[in-house]
C-alpha cells in the first residue's frame, strides 16, 4: 500500500505533502537516517594511523602486515575508480571487479576488511569505493524552468514568471510535474569551493608565481611563442588601474563551452546534447593548464538539446554573479604559502564557444571585441573538408571509384642496394669539408636543359583542373605508404568513401599538411601553376601558419597574404560556390594572434578528451537526470587526478598513480604537452645501480665518438672524459667504459622514439654541429653510466642515454635540379634526399650520426618515391618534420 514517506528528509522536502511511494521506498529511506558508524575517507586513515607517530615504535610482523593491507586495498579502491571513471566500466562490471579482487586479496592473506587497526568492510560496490577515496564531488541543483531554463532558489514558485524583455509575455511554464516533482534542475559546482582546494594543493602557487614573474618582466618580443606573449596581457588593467596579471593572486580564466551526445557520436537515432561549462586557468602555464584536476567543471546545460541564447544566457547567470563577486571585492584564501590568507581576484579573459553570450557583457571588464576567440582546429578543419567536398567534389569522385570497383594500387619502390663503403667514407669527408664542394658543371649544364621544356610547359598551364578518380587513388596511395609516427592518425585508405566513417577535424589537417604535399608534387603530375595545385598551397600555408608554435610579423603577415591568395582564386575559378562562415572568421585570427599569441594554446583538442570521459557515465537514458549524472562523473575524475598527485600517497599507489593520470588521447600534430623533456642524465641510487645491467660493447671507433661527443658537451664545466686512467686520477677525469645497455625505446615530450627502421616513430629531424637540421632515422640506441664528479669532492653514478642516427644522403647536383617541392611548396619546407642504403648494423653504427636526447627536434613524415617519378639516380624520400616550430617544455 502506497503512502507518503515519513522520513525526516522528505517530510522537510514536501512539507508533510510527499508523493505516495511504496513500503520498500519507505524502509530504504527510514534506513539511511539509522546512527550508522562514520566511515572516514582513505586521505583521513593516512592521516589517522599513518606512520607518523612522534615516539618512535619498533617495526614488528603485525605493524607491517596493517602497512600491507593498508597499502594493497588502497591501490585496489584507485584502480576500479580508475577503470569506471576514466576507462569507462559499467557499474556493474565495477562491482564485480571488487569482489573479485576482494577475493585475490584474500587468497594472498591479505586481510581486505582490516584497515590499519580498524575494521572497515571492503566495498563490493564502486560508489561506496568511490565515496572511501574521498573523490565524490558536491553538486547544487537549483531549480530550473524546462521551457527557458531561468532558475530560482525557491520552491514555493509553481510557475515560472520570467519575461525576456518588458515588452516579452511571461513564460507561465509549470515548474513542477503531477507528482510534485520538479520538471527540470540545475545542476552546478561552487566556483569559491573549488578555488579553495585550488590554490591549497601542493606546487599551484609556485606555478601561479611563475606567471606573474613573466608578465612583470614585460619582456617585449616579436616573436609569440606562448600565450603570455600576447599584447592583451599587458594592457589588461584591474579595478585599481594597475596591470592585472603582474599580481600574485590575480588569476585569468578562459571559458569554454561545448556539446557533445551523451550516448556517443555513433549512437544511432540518440541525438541527444548536453553542454558542458568549464573554466580553465590562464595564470598556469600550459604544461599544467589543461589536465583535468585543474579544469573547474562549472555545470553542465539541462538536455536533450543545444540550449538557445536565452536560455544560455539564463543559465550562466549564477556563474556570472561569482564573477562579478570575485572581481570587485575578490576573496581572501589562506594557502599553503600565505597562511594568513592571500587575497584573490578573478577575470574572465577569453571565451570559447558556438553561441553568442549578451550575458558575459554584464562583466566590467568585458570586451567581446577582445575576448571572443576563434577555435582553430574547427575553423581550419572545417574549410579544409569544404574545399574538398565542394571544389574537388571528392565525393562524387569516391563513389565513382566505388563504381568501378577498382583495385587498390599498393605497389611499393623496389630496395635498391648502392651502399659501397669507400663511396660512404668519401661522402662523410666531402661533408665534413664542405667548404671545397665543388659542382660538375656539365652534369649542371644537362640538367639546367633537361628541366627547360618542363618549366615552359609549366608556365603555360593554367586555369581550374578536374579532380579525377586517378588523382584520388593516387592520394589513397600515399596515404597508405607514408611512413609516420604512431601518435599521428593514419586516415582511412578509402578516404573519401561513406563507407570510411566520419572524418575528424584533426584528419583534415594532417590529410592536406601531411599527406597531400608528398602526392600532389609529384605523383599527381600537376604543374605548379595549374590552380588545383595553386589553391591548394594557399590554403595549406594558410593552415600550416595558424598552427605554428611561434608567431610573428612576418608570419602573420604570410597568414593574411595567403588567405587572400586563396579567397581570390576561388572568386575567380569557383564564383558558383558561395563562402561559409568559417571563411569569413578565418579572416579574425591574425588579431587574436597578435592579443592571444599562438594559436595553438586556446585549440579545442585540449578538451575534446573531457567529452570522451563524460560520455562514459551512466546516465540511464534519464534525460532529467542526465546533468547531474554526467557533472558527478566529471567531478569524480577531476578529484581522482587531485588524489593521484597527493605527496602523501602510499608507496605501492605512488608508483601507479603516472599510469592511472589520464593523459592525453587527442593530440594536436605536436604530441603531449603535458610532459618535459627527456631527461638524459639521471642519478642513480645503489638499488637502481644493482639492477643496471650491460649488453653491449661499444665499438671502439663508436666509443671514441661518445668520448667526443661528451667533452664538446660539457666544455664548460670543466669536465674531462677520457676512456682510460693514466697516472693520477685526477678529480675532473670521468672514465667512460665499453659497455653499456642497448635499449629499444624512450619517451620525450610525450613522444615515443624506437630503433625499429621500419616505424614511423625512428624517423626523426635533430641538430648536429651548425647543421641547423639533419634528418634520418634511428638505429641503435643504448645507455651508459659514468662516475662524474657532482662538487665538493663527491661523485655520483649518472645514467646518459645515446642515440646512433643513420643520416639521409643529400641529393647530387644533378638531382637536386629535378627536386619539384622548392618550386610548388617552398615554405612547406619537404626536404628530398636518397633513402637509407641498404646495410649490416656494423657498417650502420660505423657511420651514424651520434646524438643525445636534447638534439632531437622531432618525428617526421616521409614518403618515398620511385626514381622514374623524377628521373633521377636512386629512389628518392621526401621528409618534412612535424615540429610546427614547436622547442623544448610548452609555457
Amino acid at each position: 500500500m502506497s503512502r507518503p514517506c515519513p522520513c525526516t528528509t522528505c517530510v522537510k522536502k514536501f512539507q508533510g505533502n510527499g508523493p505516495p511511494v511504496t513500503q520498500r521506498t519507505i524502509s530504504n529511506h527510514l534506513n539511511k537516517e539509522k546512527t550508522a558508524p562514520q566511515m572516514p575517507s582513505i586521505s583521513a586513515l593516512m592521516r589517522m594511523y599513518g606512520n607518523t607517530e612522534v615516539t618512535p615504535q619498533p617495526e614488528t610482523k603485525a605493524h607491517q602486515d596493517l602497512d600491507d593491507t593498508f597499502n594493497w586495498t588502497f591501490l585496489s579502491l584507485v584502480l576500479v575508480a580508475y577503470l569506471h571513471i576514466i576507462a569507462g566500466l559499467s557499474i556493474k562490471e565495477a562491482n564485480t571487479t571488487l569482489v573479485t579482487i576482494k577475493m585475490i586479496l584474500e587468497g594472498f592473506k591479505v586481510n581486505p576488511d582490516y584497515m590499519q587497526k580498524r575494521k572497515i568492510k571492503f566495498p563490493i560496490d564502486i560508489r561506496t569505493a568511490i565515496g572511501l577515496l574521498g573523490i565524490e564531488p558536491v553538486i547544487h541543483r537549483t531549480l530550473c524552468c524546462p521551457t527557458c531554463f531561468r532558475l530560482y532558489d525557491s520552491k514555493d514558485v509553481r510557475i515560472c514568471e520570467f519575461k525576456h524583455t518588458e515588452k516579452s509575455r511571461i513564460c507561465n511554464s509549470a515548474l513542477f510535474g503531477p507528482n510534485g516533482r520538479p520538471l527540470r534542475q540545475y545542476s552546478t559546482q561552487n566556483f569559491h569551493q573549488w578555488l579553495q582546494g585550488f590554490l591549497n594543493r601542493e606546487g599551484i602557487e609556485s606555478l601561479l608565481t611563475t606567471s606573474v614573474n613573466y608578465f612583470s618582466q614585460n619582456v617585449k618580443s616579436g616573436t609569440r611563442s606562448r600565450l603570455w606573449d600576447g599584447t592583451i596581457w599587458n594592457d589588461f588593467l584591474d579595478s585599481s588601474g594597475k596591470p592585472f596579471n603582474q599580481t600574485l593572486g590575480n588569476l585569468s580564466f578562459g571559458i569554454y563551452i561545448d556539446w557533445f551526445n551523451p550516448h556517443g557520436n555513433k549512437a544511432a537515432g540518440k541525438h541527444k546534447s548536453v553542454g558542458v561549462i568549464l573554466l580553465f586557468c590562464l595564470s598556469l602555464p600550459a604544461s599544467h593548464r589543461y589536465q583535468l584536476q585543474n579544469i573547474f567543471f562549472a555545470a553542465l546545460t539541462p538536455g536533450p538539446s543545444e540550449p538557445t541564447v536565452l536560455q544560455m544566457n539564463n543559465v550562466l547567470g549564477p556563474l556570472v554573479a561569482e564573477l562579478k563577486g570575485l572581481w570587485h571585492q575578490g576573496v581572501t584564501i589562506p594557502t599553503r604559502h600565505n597562511p594568513q590568507g592571500l587575497e584573490i581576484k578573478v577575470a574572465l579573459i577569453s571565451a570559447k564557444s558556438g553561441v553568442r553570450y549578451s550575458i558575459l557583457n554584464e562583466l566590467p571588464y568585458w570586451d567581446p571585441t577582445e575576448f571572443v576567440v576563434v577555435e582553430p582546429m574547427h575553423l581550419l578543419s572545417g574549410i579544409l573538408e569544404w574545399h574538398a567536398r565542394k571544389v574537388w567534389c571528392i565525393d562524387e569522385v569516391a563513389a565513382e571509384i566505388k563504381n568501378k570497383k577498382q583495385v587498390r594500387d599498393v605497389r611499393f619502390p623496389e630496395p635498391e642496394d648502392y651502399f659501397d663503403v669507400d663511396t660512404y667514407e668519401e661522402l662523410r669527408h666531402e661533408e665534413l669539408n664542405a667548404g671545397n664542394n665543388g659542382i660538375n658543371l656539365e652534369l649542371l649544364q644537362d640538367a639546367l636543359m633537361e628541366i627547360e621544356e618542363e618549366i615552359r610547359v609549366d608556365t603555360e598551364v593554367n586555369g581550374p583542373s578536374v579532380f579525377s578518380s586517378d588523382d584520388l587513388k593516387l592520394i589513397r596511395r600515399v596515404i597508405t605508404q607514408t611512413k609516420i609516427p604512431s601518435w599521428l592518425n593514419r586516415p582511412s585508405p578509402i578516404f573519401g568513401d561513406a563507407s570510411a566513417g566520419k572524418v575528424r577535424s584533426a584528419d583534415w589537417i594532417t590529410f592536406f599538411t601531411v599527406f597531400m604535399p608528398f602526392a600532389i608534387n609529384a605523383e599527381l603530375k600537376k604543374s605548379p601553376q595549374d590552380e588545383f595545385v595553386e589553391s591548394w598551397y594557399h590554403l595549406v600555408m594558410v593552415a600550416e601558419l595558424a598552427m605554428e608554435y611561434k608567431v610573428d610579423e612576418s608570419s602573420i603577415q604570410q597568414y593574411i597574404f595567403h588567405l587572400t591568395a586563396y579567397r581570390s582564386n576561388l572568386q575567380e575559378y569557383h564564383s558558383d560556390l558561395s563562402a561559409t562562415p568559417n571563411h569569413h572568421m578565418a579572416h579574425h585570427l591574425p588579431r587574436q594572434l597578435y592579443a592571444f599569441g599562438p594559436a595553438n594554446y586556446l585549440a579545442s583538442w585540449h578538451f575534446e578528451q573531457i567529452n570522451g570521459i563524460l560520455q562514459k557515465a551512466a546516465t540511464n537514458n534519464k534525460i532529467n537526470e542526465m546533468d547531474l549524472t554526467i557533472l558527478k562523473h566529471a567531478g569524480r575524475a577531476s578529484n581522482l587526478g587531485i588524489l593521484l598527485e597527493s605527496p602523501d600517497l602510499p608507496t605501492v599507489v605512488a608508483k601507479m598513480a603516472p599510469r592511472f593520470n589520464q593523459q592525453k588521447k587527442l593530440r594536436s600534430l605536436l604530441g603531449d604537452m603535458n610532459e618535459v623533456q627527456y631527461q638524459s642524465q639521471e642519478i642513480l641510487d645503489q638499488e637502481k645501480l644493482t639492477k643496471f645491467r650491460t649488453n653491449f660493447i661499444i665499438p671502439a671507433h663508436l666509443h671514441h665518438r661518445l668520448i667526443s661527443l661528451l667533452n664538446s658537451k660539457y666544455t664548460q664545466s670543466g669536465l674531462q672524459f677520457v676512456h682510460e686512467q693514466k697516472g693520477d686520477f685526477s678529480s675532473s677525469e670521468t672514465i667512460v667504459p665499453t659497455v653499456a645497455k642497448s635499449i629499444h625505446s624512450f619517451k620525450q615530450a610525450g613522444l615515443i622514439y624506437t630503433d625499429l627502421s621500419d616505424k614511423g616513430s625512428s624517423s626523426i629531424a635533430y641538430r648536429l654541429g651548425s647543421t641547423p637540421q639533419a634528418f634520418g632515422t634511428i638505429v641503435h640506441m643504448f645507455q651508459t653510466v659514468l662516475f662524474e664528479a657532482c662538487g665538493q669532492g663527491k661523485r655520483s653514478h649518472k645514467l646518459h642515454t645515446f642515440i646512433c642516427v643513420q643520416r639521409l644522403e643529400r641529393l647530387s647536383p644533378f638531382d637536386e635540379m629535378k627536386n619539384p617541392y622548392p618550386k610548388a611548396c617552398p615554405e612547406i619546407k619537404i626536404k628530398l634526399f636518397y633513402p637509407l642504403p641498404e646495410m649490416d648494423h656494423a657498417n650502420r653504427l660505423r657511420f651514424c650520426d651520434l646524438i643525445t636526447p636534447d638534439q632531437i627536434t622531432y618525428h617526421t613524415a616521409s614518403f618515398l618515391h620511385d626514381k622514374s617519378v623524377f628521373g633521377t639516380e636512386h629512389h628518392t624520400i621526401a621528409v618534412r618534420s612535424l615540429d610546427r616550430n614547436r622547442e623544448g617544455q610548452f609555457q
